[in-house]
């Protein structure tokens, strides 16, 4: 389609809008009762995005949006996998080939959210959702303005990333080390811990759920990287001795489960000389506009996952591409040269950030 990098940022934001808006509605049962929103809202952002780019009218929009209510799907059983992640680019790809379906004449109920065998009553239920809020205040201002978007500091999942910043503030203010900590409490939201309280992992991407591993890696280490969560470095015998002696992870004892803030953590560590010591995060870093990525963070984030795939002269060119993306006129411009710059299947760079 040869979009420009403006019209990638227009769909962006309206992809982002329309999912936020809809999540208003069905949160937080939705998401409670073990639908996965990533995959069975962002469809709905996707199809937004793409309807945008491919210029399409308001009747086929709203059928392409009728046609991806039968392709959300994506539960939280599979957290702690890889089916997980692949919920992502599951939601995308059917929130593309929902518009594509559309525009070329596929059919859909126009009532296919509110039917009664339809999305809200089957996916939530009746009196779980408030349609009406997913209606109110679109643009203004936009959801990427306020409260706009909480960027992931760490690459893992997020409800253990305010434990993970305690951690490291704790590290630094006090010299604290795998050695010389004699324990850790953490504590945190119940909603949060309920899918990250992995005491024992035993494979990467189980660390990647693991409150206890990723505390114990960012107190060995100062920073939590893609490197951490292979195999071999989640079963390191002393982060394993450490997690197996040293960590308890409960959830907060005088926090309700309906609380407004679910982002937060606090530790208490017993240090080997006697000392005691505590630290509470109200929020991780990048959350909000509140708590801001420290200056270049966000810029090497992009390099460590680049680093993955690409070689090091298409990294600094993606990068510098990206960081004028209001600037590209054909969107392809940015992908030739992913493609020109990627590794052959099965190398691996280290960490460039």
């Amino acid at each position: 389609m040869h979009a420009s990098g403006r019209d990638i940022i227009e769909a962006y934001v309206i992809g982002v809008e329309t999912e936020c808006k809809f999540a208003q509605a069905v949160h937080f049962h939705h998401y409670e009762k073990g639908w996965h929103p990533t995959s069975t809202l962002g469809i709905f952002g996707a199809v937004a995005a793409c309807s945008r780019l491919a210029k399409l009218d308001e009747e086929k929009t709203a059928t392409a949006l009728a046609i991806a209510t039968s392709m959300a799907s994506g539960l939280k059983a599979n957290f702690g996998t890889y089916t997980k992640p692949y919920h992502v680019g599951h939601c995308t790809r059917n929130g593309l080939l929902a518009t594509r379906l559309a525009a070329e004449g596929l059919t859909a109920n126009a009532d296919a959210f509110e039917h009664k065998q339809g999305y809200l009553e089957v996916y939530n239920g009746a009196g779980t959702y408030d349609i009406s809020r997913a209606l109110m205040g679109w643009g203004d201002p936009y959801d990427v303005v306020e409260p706009g978007i909480a960027v992931k500091m760490h690459p893992c999942c997020a409800s253990t990333h305010p434990a993970i910043d305690a951690i490291l503030h704790m590290r630094k203010e006090h010299g604290l080390t795998l050695d010389n900590v004699a324990s850790i409490k953490s504590w945190t939201h119940p909603r949060r811990l309920a899918h990250t309280n992995r005491p024992a992992p035993k494979t990467g991407f189980d660390g990647k759920f693991s409150v206890q591993y990723v505390i114990a890696r960012a107190l060995q280490n100062g920073v939590i990287s893609l490197n951490d969560f292979s195999d071999e470095k989640v079963n390191e015998p002393e982060i394993q001795k450490f997690l197996a002696e040293k960590m308890l992870a409960e959830p907060h004892p005088t926090t309700r489960n309906d609380a407004k803030n679910v982002y937060f953590a606090e530790l208490t560590v017993e240090t080997t000389d006697g000392r005691t010591l505590t630290h509470y995060i109200d929020a991780p870093v990048g959350r909000d506009r509140f708590h801001p990525l420290p200056d270049g963070a966000l810029v090497g984030k992009f390099r460590d996952c680049a680093a993955q795939v690409l070689d090091k002269a298409a990294i600094s060119d993606v990068e510098r591409m990206l960081l004028q993306l209001d600037e590209i006129s054909d969107i392809n411009e940015v992908s030739r040269r992913i493609e020109a710059g990627e590794r052959p299947p099965g190398s691996r760079l280290a960490s460039v950030a």
